[in-house]
């Protein structure tokens, strides 16, 4: 007997699913795929990269920056969760969701071990179709090194690195974080960092 056909979902019933749920899940292709918990060291250095890159916004820039619990949709019909970003300018939403983002002008993932070729592969490109996206930022969980790619004007994207004692001038907002904050009590262990204070 044939295997019956995966049911396939729309973004709107993604959407409403999500409302009602305990877990993450990221969608694509009219699948849904259930989002790993993170370790305490990775939500740290999400909480941190996001205050540092708020308190160095300029004053009435205009921009917001928004964390892990708000879904971004791109035009590549992507739907996941960011460790966060940036809106400058009014929110747009998606027209199956208005819980769905669609104008990041940048986006931050902290990696993990689990999911660093995911994050620097596939889901970059579909972060890539996004035509608000300027700057795509990843935190290491191995080093305090952070690394910024910035789309130019011709499409390509220059990447750049800032490490320990370092600061990341994130183009894309004018701001600059001091790559040392991020990482303030924790220590590299078993070739991870991890929290210690």
């Amino acid at each position: 007997m044939p295997a019956a056909p995966k049911l396939k979902l729309s973004y709107a019933a993604y959407a409403k699913r999500e409302g009602a749920s305990d877990t993450k899940h990221e969608f694509f292709n009219g699948e849904i795929f259930a989002m790993t918990g993170g370790s305490i060291a990775h939500g740290r250095l999400g909480t941190r990269v996001r205050d540092a890159i708020k308190a160095s916004l300029p004053r009435g820039c205009g921009c917001v920056v928004e964390g892990p619990d708000i879904r971004v949709r791109t035009p590549s019909g992507k739907g996941t969760y960011p460790d966060g970003f940036v809106v400058c300018g009014k929110l747009e939403t998606d027209t199956e969701d208005p819980e769905s983002v669609t104008n990041p002008i940048l986006i931050v993932e902290v990696l993990s071990e689990s999911t660093e070729a995911y994050d620097r592969g596939k889901k970059f490109d579909h972060y890539r179709s996004l035509a608000s996206l300027e700057e795509y930022v990843l935190v290491s969980y191995q080093d305090p090194l952070i690394e910024s790619h910035v789309r130019n004007p011709d499409g390509t994207w220059t990447t750049t690195y800032a490490g320990r004692d370092e600061t990341l001038h994130l183009r894309s907002i004018g701001a600059r974080v001091e790559v040392n904050a991020m990482y303030e009590g924790m220590t590299q262990s078993d070739g991870v960092m991890r929290v210690t204070e």
